[in-house]
């Protein structure tokens, strides 16, 4: 089941529609992801956003709000207070 959402999910194009995004945006991503890996993430979701601020957490999965929640909380809340000031 995991692997047939994967093989539809990767075939959408969304870049039309992120490219209009005119709001600060944050990518937090954890470098043990399986589901979206690093090198996923850098090839295909940083480029279709201008300027995103990037974190990509140290031995950290994909579920971020279960193993990550204080990190995640923290550059939450400083991005949010920066982007939104």
């Amino acid at each position: 089941m995991r692997d047939g959402w994967i093989d539809v999910a990767t075939q959408e194009d969304y870049s039309s529609e992120v490219a209009k995004v005119d709001v600060p945006v944050a990518v937090i991503a954890g470098d043990a992801d399986k589901v979206a890996p690093l090198d996923v993430v850098k090839a295909h979701i940083l480029p279709a956003f201008r300027n995103p601020e990037t974190h990509f957490l140290k031995n950290k999965g994909h579920l971020l709000p279960i193993e990550a929640p204080r990190e995640l909380v923290e550059i939450l809340g400083k991005f949010a207070a920066r982007a939104f000031a």
